[in-house]
C-alpha cells in the first residue's frame, strides 16, 4: 500500500469518526442558530460551541458543516473546539494526532528526498535521503512536542500517525508495543549522535576515534533492536533498513528485480557487509565498485548467465539513463546492453582514427562522421524512433562529439 493510499484511507476513517461523532453529539445539544449568522468566524460562544441546526439536509451535510465549524489552523483552538463540542478524549487524540501529522507531513514533503511508492526490493519505497535525515529528525521531534503540548504524550511513539508510513517502510508492520520500543531505541540513538556532533563545524571531517564511537553506538542500537524482534521480524527489518539492503537496492535501481531475486541476493550482500564491519577497519571507506567485485562471483552463480548480464548492465555507472529509456519503452535490459556494447565498439574505432598520424584531418572527419552515422542507425534500429530521440537527448552527447571532433580540424 502506498503512502498516498494510506493518507486517503486515514482521512476517510477520520471522516467516518466525525460522522459518528455528529450522531453522538446531536442528541446531547439543542439546535442553535449559528449557521444563520453572518459572523461565523468561530462557533465558540460563551464557553460553549454552537451546533448546526437539524434540517432536511441530513446528517452527511451536517457532518461536513460541523467539521468546517471545528476546523482551524490554530491547533490549540482546534483542541478547545473539540472539547467544547463534547468529543471523547480518544476521538480528540485521534483527530489532533492526524491534523498535526498532516501539517508536519507537508513540511516533510517540502524537504524532498523521500520516495513513497513501490515495493521495498526495488528501492522506491518510503525512505529518507540520508542527506535529509537530520532535518526529518528535527521535524519529527517538533511533531512529538506539539502533540504532547496539546493532548499529552501518547502511550507509545507509534501513535504519531504523520510518521506511520515511514515506520512501516522501515520496520514493516510490527505490533504497536514492539514498534514503540524500537522507536525509543532510535530516539535515544539520535540524541547521542546529536550530542556527538553538536560542536562540529560545517565540512569538518570526523576523526578515526569519532567514527569508531559512532560505529559502536550504531551497533549497540541495532543489537538492542534485534533482541526485541522475532527472527522473521528481524529479517523483514533488514530487508528494509540494513546497509546491505540499501546497497542492493541501489544496484537494483534499473535491474527490474523480482522479490525472489532480492531475497536470493540479500544474504550475499548482508554476509559481505557483516564481514566488513567485523574486519580490522570497519569504519573505513569501501567503494561500491570494490564491494560489487567482492560479491560478484556469488551473484553470478545465483542469477545465472542471462540475468547476471542484466545485472552488469544495471550497475554500469554511465548507463542509468539508457536503462530507464529501455524500461519505459518496454524493451529488455539486453537491448540496453547492446547499445552500451555498440558505444564501446564505436568509441574504440573512433580513437583509432584520431590516433592515426598518417590520416589527414579532413579524412578523419569523414571517417568519424561515418562512425556516427553507423552508430545512429544501429541505435535507432534497437530503440525505435521514439527511443532514439530520447537517447540523443539524454545520453547521446558522444554522438555529437564524433561529428564535431576538434582533432579533425586543419
Amino acid at each position: 500500500m502506498t503512502g498516498r493510499t494510506r493518507s486517503v484511507l486515514l482521512a476517510f476513517s477520520i471522516g467516518a469518526n466525525v460522522m459518528l461523532a455528529v450522531a453522538y453529539i446531536w442528541s446531547r445539544h439543542p439546535a442553535a442558530s449559528w449557521w444563520g449568522r453572518s459572523d461565523r468566524s468561530s462557533p465558540v460562544r460563551d464557553g460553549s460551541i454552537a451546533m448546526p441546526s437539524q434540517n432536511s439536509s441530513g446528517p452527511a451535510t451536517s457532518a461536513v458543516r460541523l467539521w468546517d465549524a471545528l476546523d482551524t489552523s490554530d491547533f490549540r483552538e482546534f483542541v478547545k473546539r473539540l472539547r467544547l463540542a463534547g468529543f471523547p478524549e480518544r476521538v480528540i487524540r485521534g483527530l489532533v494526532t492526524f491534523k498535526v501529522g498532516e501539517f508536519y507531513g507537508r513540511k516533510r514533503d517540502e524537504l524532498g528526498g523521500v520516495s513513497h511508492d513501490g515495493p521495498y526490493w526495488k528501492g522506491s519505497n518510503t525512505r529518507i535521503d540520508p542527506r535529509r535525515q537530520s532535518q526529518f529528525s528535527k521535524l519529527y521531534q517538533e511533531e512529538r512536542k506539539t502533540i504532547a503540548e496539546l493532548i499529552g504524550k501518547p502511550d507509545d511513539l507509534s501513535d504519531y500517525e504523520g510518521m506511520r508510513p515511514y515506520y512501516e517502510a522501515q520496520y514493516c508492520k510490527l505490533p504497536p508495543e514492539k514498534l514503540g520500543a524500537i522507536l525509543q531505541i532510535q530516539e535515544s540513538l539520535n540524541e547521542q549522535l546529536s550530542k556527538q556532533f553538536s560542536d562540529r563545524k560545517p565540512g569538518q571531517e570526523s576523526t578515526p576515534e569519532e567514527r569508531a564511537k559512532v560505529g559502536a553506538l550504531l551497533l549497540e542500537a541495532e543489537s538492542a533492536k534485534e533482541k526485541l524482534l522475532s527472527p522473521q521480524e528481524l529479517l523483514e527489518y533488514k530487508y528494509r533498513s540494513s546497509e546491505a539492503a540499501s546497497l542492493l537496492r541501489r544496484d537494483f535501481k534499473t535491474f527490474r528485480p523480482t522479490e525472489a531475486e532480492f531475497k536470493t541476493l540479500f544474504p550475499v550482500y548482508d554476509a559481505a557487509m557483516t564481514a566488513r564491519k567485523n574486519s580490522a577497519n570497519p569504519t573505513g571507506p569501501l567503494a561500491e565498485s570494490d564491494f560489487r567485485a567482492l560479491v560478484r562471483p556469488e551473484v553470478e552463480a545465483l542469477l545465472g548467465p542471462e540475468r547476471y548480464a542484466d545485472f552488469v548492465q544495471a550497475t554500469e555507472p554511465d548507463a542509468t539513463k539508457l536503462n530507464i529509456i529501455t524500461e519505459r519503452l518496454g524493451l529488455p535490459l539486453s537491448t540496453a546492453a547492446q547499445v552500451t556494447a555498440l558505444q564501446e565498439n564505436i568509441t574504440q574505432r573512433a580513437d583509432a582514427v584520431r590516433n592515426a598520424p598518417a590520416v589527414p584531418p579532413d579524412q578523419k572527419a569523414a571517417l568519424l562522421s561515418a562512425l556516427a552515422g553507423e552508430a545512429e542507425s544501429k541505435i535507432a534500429n534497437s530503440l525505435g524512433s521514439v527511443g532514439f530521440d530520447a537517447y540523443k537527448e539524454y545520453s547521446g552527447s558522444w554522438l555529437t562529439k564524433l561529428r564535431s571532433d576538434p582533432n579533425t580540424k586543419k
